[in-house]
């Protein structure tokens, strides 16, 4: 296993932080001009390595943003678990790693997807990495400094496979009891190698797998034949489970639904919900529905976002937040029969990440095509109230819609700060790229 922490800084290509005060005419959903160059800012190496895909972003209680994704070398042919952190202006943090960043080889190839960090500082990355004849779910914890906590699993990463076939991580959670909750997918097979089914497992704080928690630490959902596949999970007050993305009975004959799964504290599935603790939301007999991230508001219902064809003829995917009582029931109070639709720019877009305000409001990130083709997209940040509707005090009727320039521009996930700001991470020109947006007044 190589670690490397290279001492040449990370080359920021908006480098400028801007040292402005927010103008009085500033409103919620406007770039923070504080922060980055004009509010945004995109990082593209750590010493020799280039920076791909941007996936998870997370705050520390001191408000520092610790964003991870891969890193390749600069032939293209490794790649490597990636993590940046950032001061509270978006400069970045050269208390960290070295000159900023974290590159750790694992194995060939390794991909970091996931972030969450421990009330102690330390950093958890989860995504896969390479096991005999396959991929394992790979969850590596780091010190606050960037180096890997030795006192976890094996050096630092701990990796688990389910069965013979390959799984990854797409999202961490962390109990209150300081346990560790990874969610994915795992392949199980099928023609055309293209069955899987949902991946759970859950750690102890050392990085063992907890032995009362499913079967030895782990857990597998089927919802049916095809892919099903974990994009999110969130714990519950009462440290209940709920993990949801997309699956089907029939990949085939129905394509896919926002799926939804409660686990109680041991593994099994809770038959308080939906009868059997899970279901599938199929909204208006589209083929394509997936949910990309949950959330759990405080009075306990589940909040699901991600993206459908759903209320439309034509071709382009729209944004859909769909929220559930805590039954599982569709929650009517909630938009339109317990969910919302919203066309993001003129050519659709995809939703990948979901985040609660103390108020109950409701941010969806995502990406909006810029163009027909579909092949450059912008940051996309989409505010409802606490009922479902737009926000018309959020950018342009709930909308933000953010361009770094042409390409693939993804926000692949979100963070609220303590002071209401917003902070949208992801891949911009296939790097490592933030946006903040001003919260409400």
């Amino acid at each position: 296993m190589r670690v490397t922490r290279l001492a040449l800084p990370i080359l920021l290509v908006l480098a400028s932080i801007a040292l402005l005060t927010e103008p009085a005419h500033a409103a919620a959903g406007d770039l923070d001009p504080t922060f980055g160059d004009g509010g945004k800012l995109w990082t593209i190496q750590i010493g020799l390595d280039f920076l791909r895909a941007g996936q998870d972003v997370a705050l520390q209680q001191d408000g520092k943003i610790v964003e991870v994704g891969t890193a390749s070398s600069s032939q293209g042919d490794e790649w490597y678990f990636a993590l940046v952190r950032y001061n509270t202006n978006g400069s970045v943090d050269n208390g960290f790693g070295h000159g900023g960043g974290v590159v750790s080889d694992f194995g060939q190839p390794s991909f970091a997807r996931a972030v969450a960090i421990q009330p102690d500082g330390k950093i958890l990355a989860g995504g896969d990495s390479p096991c005999p004849r396959t991929s394992c779910f790979t969850v590596a914890r780091f010190n606050s400094d960037g180096s890997l906590d030795a006192g976890f699993g094996t050096g630092g990463v701990v990796r688990t496979k389910f069965n013979l076939c390959g799984c990854e991580v797409d999202d961490l959670a962390i109990q209150a009891d300081g346990k560790i909750v990874a969610v994915g997918w795992q392949f199980i097979g099928g023609d055309g190698n293209d069955d899987t089914v949902f991946g759970i497992a859950r750690y102890n704080p050392d990085g063992s797998l907890d032995q009362g928690f499913g079967t030895l630490g782990k857990v597998s959902l089927n919802f049916g034949y095809g892919l099903d596949l974990a994009w999110g999970v969130a714990i519950q007050a009462d440290q209940k489970i709920v993990v949801a993305g997309e699956g089907a009975v029939n990949f085939y004959r129905t394509g896919s639904d926002f799926a939804v799964a409660r686990l109680n504290t041991n593994g099994t599935l809770d038959t308080s919900f939906s009868g059997d603790g899970m279901k599938t939301i199929n909204l208006k007999g589209t083929r394509w529905d997936r949910a990309g991230g949950v959330a759990i508001q405080p009075d306990g219902k589940i909040v699901m976002a991600g993206s459908s064809y759903a209320d439309f003829a034509a071709t382009d995917p729209r944004f859909v937040a769909a929220r559930l009582n805590s039954d599982g029931s569709r929650d009517f109070g909630f938009g339109r029969a317990g969910r919302v639709v919203t066309a993001v720019g003129g050519f659709g877009g995809y939703a990948q990440a979901v985040a609660m305000y103390p108020s109950g409001k409701i941010l969806v990130a995502g990406r909006s095509f810029a163009d027909a083709l579909q092949d450059s997209s912008d940051f996309v940040v989409v505010r409802y109230t606490s009922d479902g509707k737009q926000d018309p005090t959020w950018g342009s009727n709930g909308v933000v819609v953010t361009s770094f320039g042409s390409g693939a521009d993804v926000a692949n996930s979100l963070a609220v700060q303590s002071d209401g700001k917003v902070v949208a991470a992801g891949e911009v020109y296939t790097y490592f790229g933030l946006a903040r947006y001003l919260g409400d007044a």
